[in-house]
């Protein structure tokens, strides 16, 4: 029996209003962040009049950078237009989830994970980034829905979209493939549907980009980047939050600590809660088909990526799982709701909602990036004709100055008068003693050793506040 008129009018107004949250959050205030040193290389790359010869320094695919590249053909490239595209790409996502979490869930329950999805700070900051993550969120979304999609109404025409959306998703992030890898899962434990076919299409998706894995992974894949590992016993149990939630530590600045663990232990709660729910189910009618294809389209690519991680090598990081939020969020939403009695599950699910909503708020107050922006206006103001730029970013050598660029691509003067840093502080390219020295140091391990080589034998005469790990120095050449 279905839910009475009135009830489903209200659910339908209520999944509005989170939709309409949603989009108001992904879509306020996007050039209240400075861009940050990743999105700076996005920018750089996407200008470059040949983008592929930074590839073999990055480890991406190239598909978002070429997005970047006509919008900001057609758009330009201030902060504000910037941000705009992945906002709006975020707001289709948003979307896109209504309608798979009704048929995962129900339009109930739906209507809950909706709010959850919607005010996700994570997501929200994916949306103001200049990075590929909103477009693999949408790229996921399609995957997901084209599998159902096929799924009901087989058609060669259907499994050539499903390998299309799949292209597309790897070509974003290689983690974009483990969206095709959860469609597949979910078409081989759900008995009727043609899992062979649904494999086919998911190979052929990832087989697309066989010529650029063949001439681009290796040397992604040479260590030219650090690797962050965060697989131990207190990320994993970390993991849905980090998954929902991306600057928590904003709440613990603001006294507020309680509120990082109530999402945390909620978040946490419903997804195993969750999961569990869909492992007891039993086969034949009782069995929910949609929340377990929810559950899986979590668990795969987290699995997936883990064990990646183990065999392969590299670096295991929860919060570039993108493919992977939209079953955890659904998964979340069945645990809290499934607790009982009826009004707890609600009143659970609401706080959640609530806390992640506030979170992202707090998020879009103020800057909350390495503050590249500022080091730069602070630069440009204090510059004399006879200054040295030093940048300590510790990133490959390609990218070091490319968010400083975009802020100072009025001033060429300055940018000219950029210090190689390997040679500056080996003592081999130095200019006359009493040269000034502006100097970016973007606070990272890697960087603290050519920090205090540089505080040891320099005079420190001007040193402004730490902006999300970006301090600005002027030093004496001695």
């Amino acid at each position: 029996m279905g839910p009475a008129p009135g009830e489903l009018g209200g659910t339908r107004r209520w999944t509005a209003l989170s939709v309409a949250v949603g989009c108001a959050l992904r879509l306020a205030r996007p050039d209240v962040h400075s861009l940050w040193i990743d999105e700076g290389m996005t920018v750089r790359i996407a200008e470059a009049t040949d983008p592929y010869a930074f590839f073999a320094a990055d480890s991406h695919p190239p598909l978002s950078f070429l997005l970047f590249r006509a919008w900001i053909a057609l758009c330009g490239t201030s902060d504000l237009a910037l941000r705009l595209l992945p906002a709006l790409a975020a707001c289709v996502s948003l979307v896109l989830f209504v309608r798979l979490a009704g048929a995962w869930l129900g339009r109930e329950r739906a209507a809950w994970a909706t709010a959850l999805y919607a005010a996700s700070p994570l997501l929200v900051w994916h949306a103001h980034e200049v990075r590929m993550y909103a477009f693999v969120e949408l790229a996921a979304l399609l995957v997901l829905l084209c599998a159902r999609r096929v799924w009901e109404r087989p058609g060669l025409l259907g499994f050539a979209g499903l390998a299309l959306a799949v292209a597309v998703a790897t070509g974003l992030h290689y983690y974009g493939a483990l969206a095709g890898l959860a469609v597949l899962v979910q078409a081989m434990l759900v008995p009727g549907r043609p899992w062979r076919r649904t494999g086919l299409a998911a190979v052929a998706g990832v087989a697309t980009w066989t010529p650029w894995l063949w001439a681009w992974l290796p040397a992604q894949t040479g260590g030219l980047w650090p690797v962050v590992v965060k697989d131990g016993a207190r990320d994993l149990l970390e993991l849905p939050a980090r998954l929902l939630a991306c600057d928590l530590a904003l709440l613990d600045e603001r006294g507020v600590e309680l509120v990082g663990w109530a999402i945390g232990a909620l978040a946490l709660l419903g997804f195993v809660l969750g999961t569990a729910r869909v492992l007891r189910a039993r086969r034949g009618a009782q069995r929910e088909a949609g929340a377990l294809d929810a559950a899986l389209s979590a668990w795969a690519p987290i699995v997936a990526a883990w064990v990646l991680a183990q065999v392969a090598g590299g670096g295991f990081q929860p919060r570039y799982l993108v493919t992977a939020v939209p079953g955890l969020v659904a998964c979340v939403a069945l645990g809290l709701l499934a607790l009982w009695p009826r009004w707890v599950g609600r009143a659970a699910t609401a706080l959640l909602a609530v806390s992640l909503c506030a979170t992202s708020v707090l998020q879009l107050g103020e800057n909350r990036r390495e503050d590249y922006r500022a080091a730069a206006a602070e630069i440009a103001t204090r510059w004399r004709e006879g200054d040295r730029l030093l940048l300590l970013v510790c990133v490959p050598s390609i990218h070091q100055p490319a968010a400083l660029e975009h802020y100072l691509r009025d001033r060429p003067e300055i940018l000219a008068a950029r210090l190689d840093t390997g040679r500056y502080l080996d003592g081999i390219d130095r200019p006359p003693a009493g040269t000034r020295l502006h100097v970016v140091w973007r606070e990272a391990s890697l960087c603290w050793e050519p920090m205090h080589r540089l505080e040891a034998t320099h005079a420190i005469v001007e040193r402004a506040p730490a902006r999300f790990r970006i301090h600005r120095l002027i030093a004496i050449v001695p």
